[in-house]
């Protein structure tokens, strides 16, 4: 049986129980946990990701799953003053905004009262909530837009709206007629087998040496049952 060194990921395990159920669970797949040894870091952290996601249970490994997603905004936060991450539910979006703009301030519109605020005092809701503010569910108050957008002329700063919301069709035609040349657009989807598997490597796929050449020894492996069990879990 193989030995992987799980040193880091039981300093960030949650409690033993967990710790007790993920070693069983690369038991099953042949593979024998290890708190000990002088091992690091990615060979074990992908392999046990594959073991978590392969699995029928909801076993969850404790640490961020990086988003390639992370990088585009990153970038144009610096090019745009509001940056809009949309998407379908549950695709991760709140979570990866979280992680880039931790704390810095955060609002969510599904909280009753701060949406009854933003849509019935638009023109001074970015006063109780000043930016740089990552504001969740922007969907459900569409009058912060024509807000923002004056904002942001007024200001002249880069990064400084946060937002994110369902990719919905009137929501997406504010955004263009408010906030045209003042808003850099993401879409995100679920979890791709790249960013499960802790591969940094995030180019699309186009057939040429190049391509290859630059994804050589950033593949993990996958047994075929593996793959279908997660886009049945994460599609």
């Amino acid at each position: 049986m193989r030995n992987i060194n799980a040193k880091a990921y039981t300093a960030e395990c949650r409690n033993l129980e967990s710790h007790e159920k993920l070693c069983a669970a690369a038991a099953d797949n042949g593979y024998k946990l290890s708190v000990s040894g002088q091992e690091s870091g990615k060979d074990w952290s992908q392999r046990l990701r594959i073991i978590l996601v392969s699995r029928k249970e909801r076993l969850v490994l404790d640490s961020y799953v990086h988003r390639h997603a992370q990088k585009a905004v990153d970038k144009l936060s610096g090019m745009f003053g509001a940056v809009l991450v949309a998407g379908p539910r549950q695709a991760g979006k709140t979570t990866m905004l979280k992680q880039i703009t931790e704390g810095m301030r955060y609002v969510t519109l599904d909280d009753m009262l701060i949406r009854a605020e933003a849509e019935e005092e638009s023109v001074t809701f970015f006063k109780d909530n000043p930016p740089p503010v990552f504001v969740d569910e922007i969907q459900k108050a569409p009058a912060l837009f024509s807000q923002i957008k004056m904002l942001i002329d007024r200001d002249q700063k880069k990064g400084q709206f946060f937002l994110c919301g369902s990719q919905q069709f009137h929501m997406m035609q504010e955004v263009g007629e408010s906030l045209s040349g003042r808003i850099g657009l993401i879409t995100l989807l679920g979890f791709s087998l790249r960013e499960l598997s802790g591969i940094e490597y995030d180019l699309p796929f186009i057939p040429t040496d190049d391509y290859f050449a630059g994804r050589e020894g950033q593949t993990a492996e996958l047994p075929y049952d593996a793959v279908w069990e997660i886009v049945q879990k994460y599609n």
